[in-house]
C-alpha cells in the first residue's frame, strides 16, 4: 500500500545578481483509503411458510462495518424485500444496502425459501 510521511523540502532561488535565498517548509503526506461498507447477515437464508406475513428482516443483521465511519447503524441499511412473494412457494432475494459517508454503497442479500406449510 501507500504510506503517508512527513517531509521537509527547501526550495532555493538565486537572483540574477547571484545571491541566494533558501526556505524550508515541513510537508505532511496523509493516505486516504477508501472503504466500502461491509453488512453481515446471519444467517444468510431463512425458510419461512407460505402465507405467512413478511418476517423482520432486520433482525438477520449482524453488523454493519467500514473503515471510514466505523460501526454503522443498522437504522440506516435500507432493506428492499419486494421480491418475496410470501403467497408463492419459491427462492427470493431480499437486497440490503448501505452508504457511507464517502457515498460508497456496499451490499448483502439474504436468501428467503417461501415453502408449504
Amino acid at each position: 500500500g501507500k504510506k503517508g510521511g512527513n517531509a521537509v523540502i527547501t526550495v532555493t532561488y538565486t537572483d540574477p545578481h547571484g545571491s541566494a535565498f533558501s526556505t524550508s517548509v515541513n510537508v505532511t503526506v496523509k493516505t486516504t483509503v477508501i472503504t466500502v461498507p461491509v453488512i453481515v447477515l446471519n444467517p444468510t437464508s431463512t425458510t419461512v411458510n407460505k402465507g405467512d406475513p413478511l418476517p423482520d428482516f432486520t433482525t438477520f443483521i449482524y453488523s454493519v462495518t467500514d473503515g471510514t465511519d466505523g460501526n454503522i447503524p443498522f437504522g440506516n441499511v435500507n432493506i428492499d424485500p419486494s421480491k418475496v412473494k410470501m403467497n408463492q412457494i419459491g427462492t427470493y432475494i431480499v437486497d440490503y444496502s448501505v452508504t457511507n459517508s464517502l457515498g460508497k454503497t456496499g451490499y448483502a442479500y439474504l436468501t428467503v425459501h417461501v415453502v408449504q406449510p
